[in-house]
């Protein structure tokens, strides 16, 4: 399914958690630490009050660091996913 988000919303797709041979997950000490995800899709972008289109910064395929208590979760393609704002991204990840 292609979904195509509103404005400078984007949607995330969270990298998934290191598991131990065993499936247990291995998580972080800090529950609050940011997760990174790849950005799937990317909406068009925002207008200014004076009518200029603002830029995306975020393309699909960039690997960003977001907050997990940002945005929405949701299931798309029974698989979860972030709905965010362009301005809910902590960072790019450049390789």
């Amino acid at each position: 399914m292609k979904i195509k988000p509103l404005y400078d919303r984007i949607i995330v797709q969270p990298e998934e958690q290191e598991v131990s041979k065993s499936g247990i997950f291995l998580g972080t000490n800090n529950q609050d630490s940011p997760i990174s995800g790849i950005v799937l899709y990317v909406g068009d972008g925002n207008e200014s009050q004076d009518g200029k289109k603002l830029e995306m910064h975020i393309k699909p395929k960039d690997k960003i660091l977001f907050n997990k208590f940002s945005g929405v979760e949701a299931l798309l393609d029974n698989k979860k996913v972030y709905i965010l704002r362009q301005t809910d991204a902590l960072a790019i990840i450049e390789n």
